[in-house]
C-alpha cells in the first residue's frame, strides 16, 4: 500500500474580504475534502480522486507569474517536494486562471517552467474546483489557498492564502504537520476502508448545499436518512413528488430524504445548482434538503459516494437509494425502480425508525 502524501499545489492568488475575528477557515478543519473531476494535467496523466485514498494531499491553488504570492510560495512547493517525495509526498499544482484573456495551455506550461515546478499540475477551469474546497464556505482575502489533507480524506491543515515562504512560520508548520502524517502508516488506507468503514458514520461527511453553502451532515446525527441521486430529466424524475411525500410523512419522526442531483446517468442533469432549485420548487415543491451536484462514481467521486458504496453497490441510475440509520451507517440499498411508496421501501424505513 502506497504510502503517499499528495501536495497539490494548487495557486490562485488575490483577495476577498475576510472575518478578522476567527482563522480563516477554521470551519473546515476535520471535514470530508469535497474532490474533484479534472481531465486536464500537465506534467501527469489525471490524478482521479479515487486513487489518492490512502494518500496525502496538500493543495494549493496558482496563477501566472505576475502574482507575487505565487512566485513567492514557488520555492516552498518545490522544497517540499523535493525533501518529500521519496518518502511518499506528491505535489500537485492547480492553475486557475485569472487573466483577462482566454487561457493559454502553451502560457500556463511556460509559467510552469518559471515556476520550476516538476509535479503534477491540473486546471481548474471556470474556478470549479476552488469554488467547492473554499469559495462556497464564505468570503475569503485570497484565492492562494492550501489545503493538507490526510490520509482518510480529511482536511488537517489550511494555510487560506497569500506567501507560503520557506523558512516562514506558516511553513514550518506545514512541514510539521506532513512530518506527523507521514510518520503514521496509513491506517485509513484503501484496503483497509474496505474492511473497517473507518469514516464510522456519514453524518461525519460535509457538502455543499444546493445554495452552494456547506453543509455539515452532522445536522442529520441520530436521525434516519434517505440518500438519493437526482436528476431533472430523467423518466424516474416524478420521484421527486413521492420523496417530498415521504419527508413530510416521516420527518416529525426524525428522518429526512437528502437530494444528491448528479450528472453521472445519461446527462440528464445538465443543469445548474440555481436551476435545479428552482425546478424542484416549481414542479414539486421540494421542501426536504437538497444538496450540490455529485459525482457518485469514477473520477471526482463526492467523499458521500464513496463512503455510501464502501459495502453497498453504487448507483446503476439516477434515484438510487440508500437508506442510513441513526448512527450514519448504511442499512440497506433500493435501485431506482423501488418507488419512494414502494411497501418495501417504507417497511425498511419505518424498521429503521424503532431502533433507537
Amino acid at each position: 500500500m502506497a504510502r503517499l502524501i499528495a501536495i497539490v499545489g494548487l495557486l490562485a492568488g488575490c483577495g476577498r474580504s475576510r472575518a478578522a475575528d476567527e482563522p480563516v477557515g477554521a470551519e473546515l478543519i476535520g471535514t470530508a475534502a469535497p474532490g474533484w473531476d479534472l481531465t486536464e494535467w500537465i506534467g501527469s496523466p489525471p490524478l482521479g480522486w479515487p486513487s489518492l485514498r490512502g494518500k496525502v494531499l496538500l493543495v494549493r491553488w496558482f496563477t501566472d507569474t505576475d502574482c507575487p504570492y505565487c512566485g513567492a510560495t514557488a520555492p516552498a512547493l518545490n522544497q517540499l517536494h523535493r525533501d518529500y517525495a521519496s518518502r511518499g509526498l506528491v505535489v500537485v499544482g492547480m492553475y486557475h486562471h485569472k487573466r483577462p484573456d482566454p487561457l493559454d495551455l502553451g502560457k500556463v506550461r511556460a509559467w510552469i517552467r518559471d515556476y520550476g515546478f516538476k509535479f503534477p499540475v491540473a486546471i481548474d477551469r471556470d474556478w470549479r474546483t476552488l469554488k467547492r474546497w473554499w469559495l462556497a464556505a464564505g468570503k475569503r482575502d485570497f484565492t492562494s489557498v492550501s489545503f493538507l489533507v490526510d490520509r482518510g480524506g480529511f482536511i488537517r491543515r489550511i494555510h487560506p492564502g497569500g506567501t507560503l515562504a520557506p523558512g516562514s512560520t506558516d511553513f514550518v508548520a506545514m512541514r510539521s504537520t506532513i512530518e506527523e502524517l507521514l510518520a503514521h502508516p496509513g491506517i485509513q488506507q484503501e484496503a483497509k476502508a474496505r474492511k473497517m468503514n473507518p469514516i464510522m458514520s456519514l453524518y461525519r461527511l460535509t457538502a455543499p448545499s444546493i445554495d452552494m453553502q456547506p453543509q455539515s451532515l452532522s445536522a442529520w446525527n441520530g436521525k434516519v436518512s434517505l440518500v438519493v441521486n437526482t436528476a431533472s430529466e430523467c423518466g424516474n424524475t416524478p420521484q421527486y413528488a413521492g420523496l417530498e411525500q415521504l419527508w413530510r410523512q416521516y420527518r416529525d419522526r426524525d428522518f429526512a430524504v437528502l437530494g444528491f442531483p448528479s450528472n453521472d446517468f445519461g446527462s440528464q442533469e445538465p443543469s445548474s445548482e440555481a436551476e435545479i432549485k428552482k425546478f424542484c420548487d416549481l414542479n414539486y415543491r421540494v421542501t426536504f434538503p437538497m444538496f450540490a451536484k455529485v459525482r457518485t462514481k469514477g473520477e471526482g467521486q463526492s467523499p458521500i459516494y464513496q463512503f455510501l458504496t464502501l459495502k453497498h453497490a453504487r448507483p446503476r441510475w439516477n434515484f438510487h437509494k440508500y437508506l442510513v440509520g441513526r448512527d450514519g451507517q448504511v442499512i440497506r440499498a433500493f435501485d431506482d425502480k423501488i418507488e419512494p411508496d414502494a411497501p418495501l421501501l417504507r417497511a425498511a424505513i419505518e424498521s429503521a425508525l424503532q431502533q433507537k
